[in-house]
């Protein structure tokens, strides 16, 4: 059957030659970014989308909070985490 992720969230994908990236666009509510939901999204997105790596554009304050579930800055706003 179909399976999905009810999660206040929004994602792009996106092909790279060695990467299959989902790109957080929008993430909503409070306690979201944590440890437990973030381990469940990303079980999600690697056994049912084939996503190899995690990335989202974010502010500092939010860049604080990705750093709590290991989501390490690529660049100046960029988290990613490898899957």
């Amino acid at each position: 059957g179909v399976q999905t992720c009810a999660l206040p969230i929004s994602i792009t994908y996106a092909n790279h030659p060695k990467e299959r990236v989902a790109h957080i666009t929008a993430l909503g509510g409070k306690g979201i970014v944590n440890i437990d939901v973030f381990d469940q999204l990303q079980y999600y997105l690697s056994k049912y989308r084939g996503v190899t790596l995690i990335q989202a554009w974010c502010s500092g304050a939010l860049e604080r909070l990705y750093k709590r579930v290991n989501m390490k800055a690529a660049n100046i706003k960029l988290v990613e985490i490898k899957l």
